[in-house]
Parts: structure tokens; sequence; C-alpha cells
């Protein structure tokens, strides 16, 4: 039979009564095993040992359900079999909660990393577990914390629309089960299948760059209700088409923003003609390699290499005097401005170093760096890389994921030029602000 503690906190004692030298403490919903009974007293399994604890706090458990174990010390060796001559096959770290499957004596079973593994009990406060909440992750793309914190480590991801077992809140983050062991994740990101309100983050806890978490991203449809005429040329059937395609979820995110929507078509008209894939380059995300990265991820470790296969400008403007060749003894080929070569050029640089070439890319629709990826929520470049491959929506927040407060203050304002300054970079400002201004005025032109 087992109990469950109702009181804050319950001495354990050596035997049965008051005057028994007290050898431990109980917190409230900690759960013992009850092996017998002494008049006022329940004799328990306490770490392993035979001890005592007054049954007037502690409520008998008819059918116990699973229990949880929290760990209490900093670090928590887990082994591949119950004792100390079991090999440590991990870790678990202060707070971490975990299921218990089974009780060996002292030591309790745990699934760990999809197998069995084995923690002291002496080490860890059990407890009956706890209601959870199912959720379901609206982010494209959301990293899995050790602690409930931005600097804690990273330890996985996941992906939009899967579903998720909440444990516990903690301020601005979620308790979460992942490889069934305790996780943190930002609750600004998860929406709870229950519809109980005071069980979410309120609005005011989030800044208004965060707040588009809050859109149901998976269910806001991509196209706008109302359509362009696409009767038009230039600038004008650029932004008619864009928004066309993605004008419902931008106009959205735009609005969550205190943006208008005409800037960020203007955008991503000027970064990628507002599409994000090519159906005659094989369906491809649209890529920029830039060999000025190259040379700075890869390149000046390997410069021999490097200068048998890729040129530039060194001498003060180390983006221009882009150009490749796949051997040291043919012609040089310009690659911009053509997605066949630009692809060419990154798998040939992949083959060289995979993650190197990935960081030196620019990516997709909002055409964003991949060495910006842990700004988007990615782990590694490679996830990057491989979700703006599957969904032009991981574009889109994408984009927004990257505009930082000053890049929005700067749409806000309509000063084009600043925002290129941050996003296109110093040197090329003025001819993107100029572009982007271009696009801009055409959208409102054919929207008014």
């Amino acid at each position: 039979m087992q109990g469950k503690v109702s009181v804050a906190k319950l001495n354990v004692r050596a035997g049965p009564g008051i005057d028994a030298s007290p050898i431990g403490i109980l917190l409230q919903d900690a759960v013992v095993g009850i092996v017998g009974e002494n008049d006022e007293w329940y004799e328990i399994d306490y770490i392993g040992k035979r001890a005592f604890a007054s049954r007037r706090y502690i409520d008998p458990i008819a059918e116990p359900g699973p229990l949880t174990a929290r760990v209490k010390p900093q670090i928590l060796n887990v082994r591949d079999e119950p004792g100390m001559s079991g090999s440590v096959i991990g870790q678990l770290r202060r707070g971490s909660r975990v299921t218990v499957a089974a009780q060996h004596g002292g030591w309790l079973e745990i699934n760990f990393n999809q197998k069995s593994g084995y923690i002291s009990g002496s080490h860890v406060e059990i407890t009956a577990s706890s209601t959870v909440t199912q959720g379901t992750v609206n982010a494209m793309a959301l990293n899995v914390r050790s602690a409930a914190t931005h600097r804690a480590k990273v330890i996985g991801s996941l992906s939009l629309g899967e579903k998720i077992t909440v444990r516990s809140t903690h301020g601005n983050w979620y308790e979460i089960i992942f490889n069934d062991l305790s996780a943190f994740v930002a609750a600004k990101y998860i929406r709870l299948d229950e519809n109980d309100d005071s069980r979410l983050i309120p609005h005011s806890d989030l800044s208004s760059e965060e707040e588009d978490s809050l859109i149901n991203i998976d269910s806001t449809p991509l196209a706008p209700a109302e359509l362009l005429d696409t009767d038009r040329s230039g600038r004008s059937l650029s932004v008619a088409l864009t928004w066309n395609r993605y004008g419902g979820l931008l106009q959205q995110l735009a609005g969550v923003h205190n943006i208008e929507t005409a800037c960020i078509i203007a955008v991503l008209c000027v970064e990628s003609s507002g599409n994000g894939f090519l159906r005659e380059n094989q369906g491809r995300q649209i890529i920029r390699f830039e060999n000025h990265k190259f040379w700075k991820y890869w390149g000046k470790d390997h410069s021999e290499k490097f200068k048998q296969h890729f040129s530039l400008n060194l001498s003060g403007k180390p983006w221009l005097g882009h150009q490749w060749r796949n051997a040291g003894d043919m012609e040089w080929i310009k690659f911009h401005g053509n997605q066949q070569r630009e692809w060419q050029v990154l798998e040939f640089a992949r083959t060289l170093d995979d993650t190197s070439a990935l960081l030196s890319i620019s990516m997709g629709a909002p055409q964003i760096m991949g060495f910006h990826h842990k700004k988007l929520g990615y782990e590694t470049v490679q996830d990057m890389f491989e979700r703006f491959n599957q969904d032009i929506r991981y574009h889109i927040l994408g984009l927004f994921e990257f505009l930082n407060p000053a890049m929005l203050n700067a749409l806000r304002n309509k000063d084009f030029t600043k925002f290129a300054s941050y996003y296109n970079g110093p040197g090329q400002k003025e001819k993107y602000g100029k572009w982007i201004k271009e696009h801009y005025d055409a959208f409102n032109k054919i929207r008014s």
C-alpha cells in the first residue's frame, strides 16, 4: 500500500513515537510505501530503510497512479542497473522530474533516452504525478531547454503542430515531458488544448515583438481573402503576386508588430521577388552563396584550396567579384543571379565543409543568412536549411523572428534606408532602401 503526505512537512522518525529520533523530512504530496501500522504510526519504506511517520498526516492511496521523482542534487547519475556498480549512462539536473516505472529497493527505474535507467531513491523526492495538460507547438521550430531560461542548454527541438504534455508553469516557461524527461519550452509558443485562460501567459507579459506566437500559425491561411489583379508589370506585378500568395499570414503578423503589411511585402519583393522556391530549379528554395562568408568560416584556414575554386574582392568590398570554378584549370564562372549555378556552388562547397557552406548562404524568401540560425530558433544551420526547404511558412515566420526592435522601428517610421543598413548591411543601404521604398509605394498605389 502507498500513502501521500498531506502537510507541508512531515518528520520521519526512527521509531513509532514523538520521542523517537527524527531521521528525515517528507514534503507535501510525497508518496511513501506503507509496510505496516503501529497505533497512530505508519511503518514506511524510507530510502530503503524501515522508518515511521504519523498516520494522521498520511492519506492512503487505494489505487496509486504513476509516481514522479524530482531530482534534489545539482547532478544525479543515471545508471544502467540498480546499484552503485551500474555504469553511468547519463545525468539528470536539479529539478528534473521523471516518471518512476518501478522501485528496486532504494533504486528507482525510469525511462531514460528510450531505455531503462536507474537512479538512487535517496536523492529524489517522490510525489504522485500531478494533473497534466496537453498542448500543441505553435511555432515552426521550438527549442527545448534543460531549464526555464534562454541561457539553458538546448537539448532538442519541436516542430509546428507537435503534441506535448505540459506539467507545470514556471513564469513564461512550461515544464514539459521530452524523451520521458523533464524539460522546458517558452510558453508563448504553446497552445494549450484545454480552454482555460487562467493557465495561459497573459499578453501583458510579452513584448509586442513576441506576440506573433499567439497567432495560430498552422491554421492561419497563407492567401488573403481578397486577391489583387495581376494584369500588371514590373514592381506592381511583383507586389501583387506576393500579396496573393502570402498576404493572409503576412497581414496577421504585420498587425501584431504594428507595421504596415506593405513594408513586409516590399522587403520580400526586394530580397527574392516574393518567391521562396523556384519551380524551374527543381522546386528548391532560393539561395545566394556568399564567397566572402565562406572565406570567413572555412577559406581563411584553407586558403590554398579556397583560392583554387573561389574568387572575391579582398581589398575592401569582399561582397563583390564572386566567381567560382569546379577545378583549378577551368574558367571562372559568375553565378549570382542564376539559381542553378548558386546551387552548384553550394553543393560543391558542402563537400568541403557542410556547416561552413550552409552558414554562408542566404535562404528563402527573406534571404536570411545561415549564420543567423540560432536567432531563428534553430540549434543547427542544417535544421534551418531543411525547414526552409519544406514550407514557405518557415520563411515567413523566420523573417519575423529575425526582425529586431531597431528594424521594426525603422519599418514603422518608413525609414527604409535605415532598415536596409540593418538588414542588408551599411555598404548597400542606399540601394536596398531605395528599392524597398519603390515596392512599398507600388503596393500602396494598387491597393488605394
